[in-house]
């Protein structure tokens, strides 16, 4: 297991979890975390991140994560050739 996530990682993992695309023990292997560890971090998204103090760049991350996937979709869509 690793010491700490950043906080991209803990984003990414929320999501992950939350997109329910993989199980979790894919995701706990990927990101090389506990059951809940895990949880906790989804949890903590979830809540906006008022527990630690991290709301605005949890949002921030949130944000930003979610317009990169929806451009990226976009651009798959008006341009097929040009994904990945």
């Amino acid at each position: 297991l690793r010491e700490k996530l950043t906080l991209e990682e803990k984003v990414a993992l929320a999501l992950d979890l939350i997109k329910r695309e993989r199980t979790i023990e894919e995701i706990r292997t990927h990101y090389r975390v506990s059951h809940t560890t895990a949880y906790k971090v989804r949890n903590a998204f979830l809540e906006g991140g008022r527990d630690r103090g991290h709301s605005r760049e949890i949002l921030v991350a949130a944000s930003s994560a979610a317009f990169l996937r929806i451009a990226s979709m976009t651009l798959r869509m008006r341009a097929p050739w040009a994904a990945d």
